[in-house]
């Protein structure tokens, strides 16, 4: 492991067994990911339900890369 770098075990959300915790800081709440995208929480919810907005669980919480809801929100980019 190189000095300085934190490493956090997580149970398979990434491709290795150990993430850099600057791809856990990049990773969004429901809460923080509806506001992101301004939808309720509830609506957030619904489309990730019907698979419609990637995300990974976290036990029973929900979480959601940033790029991922970047991309939905790209120019141009049309419905969900």
């Amino acid at each position: 492991m190189r000095a300085g770098k934190k490493t956090v075990q997580t149970n398979s959300v990434f491709s290795s067994e150990k993430a850099d915790t600057k791809e856990l800081e990049n990773l969004k709440t429901t809460k923080e990911a509806a506001a992101f995208l301004k939808l309720s929480e509830t609506y957030l919810r619904q489309l990730t339900s019907e698979g419609k907005i990637p995300h990974f669980k976290f036990g029973r919480q929900n979480r959601y890369r940033t790029k991922d809801l970047c991309k939905l929100i790209q120019p141009g980019k049309t419905g969900v």
